[in-house]
């Protein structure tokens, strides 16, 4: 059996929104960055944040959730720092770790030319820090 590596991206486009998109949640797009590399990993809809990380191979407290919330084609939040690795594993991560990812995936938003609502809704996830 061919077990395929996760995918590392460096664009946000339509069509990876339209096939990752409304993971868990309508909308939701989940993404894991490995704060070490600075590497993107676009998570599966039907892959759970735990699973995904093993299959990366790296250290879980490197490895920042940021889920990404769009309404209406435009990013309506930013939450980072929030999986089941946090809340059933106990992982934490520093607070330069959940800072980094932030700006990582804001840059990846902005590189993308993707539309930002006014009133988004950007939260950093502090209780899961180290």
């Amino acid at each position: 059996m061919l077990i395929k590596m996760p995918d590392i991206i460096d664009v946000l486009s339509r069509e990876l929104i339209e096939v990752y998109g409304s993971r868990k949640k309508e909308g939701r797009l989940s993404l894991l960055v490995d704060t070490t590399t600075n590497e993107i990993y676009i998570v599966p809809k039907d892959t759970e944040h735990i699973e995904f990380t093993k299959q990366i191979g790296t250290d879980p407290d490197k490895v920042v959730p940021v889920h990404v919330d769009f309404l209406d084609g435009r990013v309506a939040g930013v939450i980072t720092g929030e999986s089941g690795l946090e809340q059933d594993l106990g992982v934490r991560h520093s607070h330069d770790d959940l800072n980094s990812a932030n700006s990582t995936v804001y840059q990846l938003i902005i590189g993308s030319g993707l539309e930002i609502s006014p009133g988004h809704r950007n939260k950093i996830c502090v209780e899961y820090a180290k």
